[in-house]
């Protein structure tokens, strides 16, 4: 919350299983994440489309 306005966006360049990511769109901030593994990129993508069914966002 003290990092970003509502509204705004986080961006993590070591994006991991997506905690940063959840957490930005559960307090209304969009997100970039950036992960090099693929299974990482996935798993990231899932956890946040499963987080949150009902937020208007697109992950690719």
């Amino acid at each position: 919350k003290a990092g970003s306005r509502v509204g705004g966006l986080v961006m993590d360049p070591f994006a991991g299983s997506g905690t940063v990511g959840v957490v930005a769109l559960r307090l209304g901030r969009s997100f970039v994440g950036l992960e090099l593994q693929p299974d990482y990129v996935e798993m990231a993508r899932r956890r946040i489309e499963n987080d949150a069914p009902l937020l208007n966002r697109r992950t690719r």
